[in-house]
């Protein structure tokens, strides 16, 4: 019988605080400086300011960036109409000339130096920068990306497996006598002669269509690999315009 009483008087305690509650909210609603000073404390934390949200676009081809860089630069819109419109500019970032920038973030400044110079072809800059330094496999698979090197992706792929580091700089070696060779072997298709090299390359993509490996090709056409493989990329790239 005790208890009953109890968990009534509870009860009867419960409800008279919910309508105390209630009509203290009612106060702070009637009273816009009070109610605006709980909004405040409760979801800014006491700060009398917002803090600002910034876009960045991060352009990392390259070219040179030759899209718009406003909200206007996208509208059609009639010269009456223009100032009506509010414009909103990009703020956009090329990783290409991005020599002025520099971030906390060591491993984005990594990105952002190495593929720079990479694609300003600055290979002695990276060697006197990274010569003793070793970075991880993680980012030169993401500056090959960045660079369209996939010999660089494959050697930082090859070198994850044998520690996760490697050093930028025989990398880079590679990755030059690679082109070197490459140049080698495109001027070996320069100097085929114009109706002789139309003949190869379609005697090769009708041995493509016959699922044969450069390799059988090259023999069947005593050609050299080589020279075969460059010719394959290049119909490849047509076949993709």
């Amino acid at each position: 019988m005790l208890n009953t009483e109890k968990r009534r008087r509870k009860k009867g305690m419960s409800v008279r605080n919910v309508a105390k509650a209630d009509a203290v909210l009612k106060n702070f609603w009637k009273d816009n400086a009070r109610f605006a000073d709980l909004f405040n404390a409760v979801l800014f934390d006491g700060e009398q300011k917002l803090h600002p949200v910034i876009t960045l676009c991060i352009y990392y081809g390259e070219k040179e960036w030759d899209g718009a860089v406003s909200l206007k630069e996208m509208l059609e819109l009639p010269d009456y109409m223009e100032h009506l419109v509010p414009d909103y500019k990009m703020n956009l970032i090329q990783l290409k000339d991005s020599e002025g920038l520099h971030f906390k973030n060591k491993d984005v400044q990594t990105i952002f130096e190495l593929s720079r110079l990479i694609y300003q072809k600055k290979y002695g800059k990276i060697t006197s920068i990274y010569k003793s330094k070793e970075i991880t496999s993680e980012l030169g698979i993401v500056i090959g990306a960045i660079t369209e090197s996939q010999q660089l992706i494959n050697y930082a792929a090859e070198m994850e497996i044998g520690g996760g580091q490697f050093n930028m700089c025989r990398a880079l070696e590679e990755l030059v006598e690679s082109g070197i060779e490459k140049g080698k072997i495109a001027g070996r298709i320069a100097g085929i002669e114009e109706g002789r090299l139309k003949t190869l390359t379609e005697q090769i993509e009708k041995k493509l269509a016959k699922n044969k490996t450069p390799d059988v090709i090259a023999d069947e056409l005593e050609t050299e690999i080589p020279v075969v493989e460059e010719i394959i990329e290049n119909i490849k790239k047509n076949a993709s315009h």
